[in-house]
């Protein structure tokens, strides 16, 4: 029965590309979904601009700011794309918007990060040419991250609000797979890729830590601890030098 899919697929492509009689209307309805996904995608993209423009305005001020935050959403957009154009399950879609959201909620805050990670899973979706499922699964791993994200002390902070939102990632799905009548074990398959997505997305988060810091120009609480070790030089230097200061 796949191959069979696959052959009609192809089938149907091909005819899109000839100059065949198209007495049904198909390349009219090919060319009116286009134009529905363009639509939705430029009415997402100026939401995004306009709910940047008013609640995270240095973004507009900053062009470098500005610049890291337009290629966080288009290389994450673009890893999605990656999984709706190959054989790829659509599930790991979820853990680019977990690794965007964590980025903003590092780099900005709460509120920001949500919206923004909400208008870039509806962008993913309509990538990977996936249903109502997939946004809701991407929506409630990414609410999970930002909430529990609100400050980085340990490494391994990161690590447990990547298995939590895994957690919440597998529910998601595997209830969404049984709402749309998939049998049992498609619905845990799809569960357990959204959850390996994000595992996979907080251990990605955690090794780039120190160039979302560069790239945004921002020292979270974990750096700050860092910077407090007293056997750094400078430290050692004012202990030495500068007692009182020190103390």
């Amino acid at each position: 029965p796949l191959e069979l899919l696959q052959a009609e697929h192809a089938a149907y492509l091909a005819f899109l590309r000839s100059d065949k009689p198209d007495p049904r209307g198909l390349r009219r309805t090919h060319y009116l979904t286009m134009a529905g996904t363009a639509g939705i995608v430029l009415l997402v993209t100026i939401g995004l601009a306009i709910y940047t423009f008013k609640y995270q305005f240095r973004v507009v001020q900053n062009s470098s700011r500005g610049f890291a935050f337009a290629i966080l959403l288009l290389l994450m957009l673009a890893l999605a794309r990656i999984t709706g154009l190959t054989n790829l399950p659509d599930d790991l879609a979820v853990g680019t918007v977990i690794i965007a959201a964590a980025i903003l909620t590092i780099a900005y805050n709460q509120r920001f990060a949500f919206g923004a990670a909400g208008g870039l899973a509806v962008l993913t979706t309509l990538a990977c040419g996936a249903d109502l499922k997939l946004f809701i699964t991407q929506m409630a791993a990414a609410g999970t991250t930002v909430l529990m994200l609100d400050e980085i002390r340990t490494r391994t902070k990161v690590i447990a609000v990547g298995a939590t939102a895994a957690g919440v990632a597998f529910l998601t799905a595997f209830c969404g797979g049984l709402l749309g009548a998939q049998p049992v074990r498609y619905s845990v398959a799809s569960g357990a890729y959204s959850g390996l997505a994000a595992i996979g997305a907080s251990f990605v988060i955690t090794g780039i830590l120190p160039l979302i810091e560069s790239a945004f120009r921002i020292a979270t609480s974990l750096r700050l601890l860092e910077w407090c070790d007293v056997n750094r030089p400078l430290l050692r230097r004012l202990a030495i030098e500068a007692p009182g200061t020190y103390n």
